[in-house]
């Protein structure tokens, strides 16, 4: 359990934070986008009365092709091509990267290995909602936690943020989201517009609730707070250039009959390359 705890307070507060508006994305088929994302997260959870300081980085990146536009959505292909994680809970570390998965963890290297390079199907609306995030195998409770690194929903979303064209300085809009695990309710203004690029600020709040298993023992996952911070964007297609959000959350994990309370603040930074 102690091994299981760990990972799943670790990713419990890994958010993803994703724009929609009335205006349309405008993608090209057979289009390609190298996707980055770095969470760094401090968290402390109370196991019965003792303070214990989780402290975690999450490096992610994904390779994502538009394969299909048509008129009222898209259809984007997403890889997981690049995992590298590390936290350090209750006196126990544990570290993979898949540049080098001998020298990591074994339990974490044998899961992350059935996802690394696997593909998964997205479909969205011209507005970025998604309307069909795919599926992806699971077979047991490290694959529960590691297949949201595998989604496509949480690859697009990390990816896109459909924004009016002709946005001024000033602009506002609200956003809420429900897909998956979390929900967001996340309001934006437009901070500058130089061209094409379009710079956001961002504050709202954020939900998510999350279930696995252990050996036929089930945890529950339950965290919300706030979250804010900024965006660059093209808006022409509506991808992201580069983000950074700062979210800080509290809950609690479940396991056994017990509940143990727990709150992080984690820092998410979000990179975007053609090609």
């Amino acid at each position: 359990m102690k091994r299981i705890l760990l990972l799943a307070v670790a990713f419990a507060f890994t958010y993803v934070v994703s724009a929609q508006s009335n205006a349309a994305l405008n993608l090209t088929k057979g289009a390609k986008y190298k996707v980055t994302s770095k969470a760094t997260n401090t968290s402390v959870t109370d196991i019965m009365g003792q303070q214990m300081e989780n402290n975690s980085d999450i490096f992610i990146v994904y390779d994502i092709e538009v394969t299909d536009v048509s008129n009222d959505q898209y259809t984007i292909k997403n890889t997981l091509s690049g995992l590298k994680f590390s936290t350090a809970m209750m006196g126990q570390e544990m570290k993979y990267d898949s540049e080098n998965p001998d020298a990591g963890d074994a339990q974490l290297a044998q899961g992350a290995s059935k996802l690394l390079g696997q593909s998964t199907t997205v479909v969205i609306d011209k507005q970025g909602k998604v309307i069909d995030a795919g599926k992806i195998g699971e077979t047991s409770e490290m694959d529960v936690l590691l297949k949201q690194f595998q989604s496509g929903d949480n690859a697009v979303q990390l990816a896109l943020l459909s924004i009016p064209d002709n946005v001024k300085v000033g602009d506002t809009w609200n956003s809420k989201n429900g897909s998956g695990d979390t929900q967001t309710d996340v309001d934006y203004t437009v901070a500058s517009v130089d061209g094409d690029k379009v710079t956001l600020d961002l504050k709202g709040t954020t939900k998510s609730n999350m279930t696995t298993e252990n050996m036929g023992m089930e945890i529950k996952i339950s965290v919300s707070g706030t979250v804010e911070g900024s965006a660059v964007v093209n808006k022409k297609t509506g991808f992201v250039i580069s983000s950074k959000t700062t979210s800080n959350s509290k809950g609690s994990v479940e396991a056994q009959g017990m509940e143990f309370p727990t709150e992080a603040v984690v820092v998410n930074e979000v990179t975007v390359t053609e090609g």
